[in-house]
């Protein structure tokens, strides 16, 4: 059996929404992206270069989009600092201008998206817009789907638990529940096990 190699570079995403089916209301999205190699990456240079968009809730409400109740009793527990991303603002943007942003993320780092490992928590966000570029907009999601994975698996085959070792509470500034922040996280969470199990 061939080993299989890794691409030169990793990005992690996260989303946060108010529901778990795949056309729940998705409030958030963040993305990192580096290179395997940069072991050293820090969580600020993370934040720095990736990509932020917060979406128009009321937008995709109108448009029938799924909200689950015990989601939304789940968000009222959260930090005050988490619980901003549901409070509406004049620059949110349209949920359905994200493939186009993601798209175009890539392309200005100069990385060609289908050549890029993704990492997601549970395959959950990934399939979220899955659903949205491929049912709802009729295209093909931009990476190559064969280079999905999940955080907590590619963790626990390294020998690691799904934390890896490193924590919300450990790192300045970071929010919990934060999409980008908690892609940031995963991401250096891969890249310390990875470099600690060579």
């Amino acid at each position: 059996m061939a080993k299989q190699e890794l691409c030169e570079h990793i990005a992690t995403i996260d989303l946060e929404t108010l529901g778990i089916a795949s056309n729940s209301v998705i409030i958030s999205a963040g993305v990192t992206v580096s290179r395997y190699e940069d072991k050293d990456i820090t969580f600020q240079e993370l934040i720095d270069t990736g990509l932020e968009r917060k979406f128009d809730i009321k937008e995709q409400i109108t448009l029938k989009r799924a909200v689950n109740d015990k989601v939304v009793k789940w968000w009222y527990e959260q930090s005050p600092e988490a619980r901003k991303i549901l409070i509406s603002s004049p620059t949110d943007v349209s949920l359905y201008t994200f493939y186009d942003d993601l798209v175009k993320f890539f392309k200005d780092k100069e990385i060609d998206i289908k050549k890029v490992d993704f990492y997601d928590r549970r395959s959950f966000d990934l399939s979220k817009l899955e659903y949205l570029f491929v049912e709802e907009q009729k295209v093909d999601v931009p990476w190559d789907f064969h280079k999905e994975y999940e955080v907590s698996t590619a963790l626990k085959y390294m020998g690691f638990d799904r934390y890896g070792g490193i924590f919300v509470k450990d790192i300045e500034g970071a929010v919990y529940h934060n999409a980008l922040h908690d892609a940031a996280i995963d991401h250096l969470r891969i890249l310390k096990c990875l470099h600690s199990s060579i």
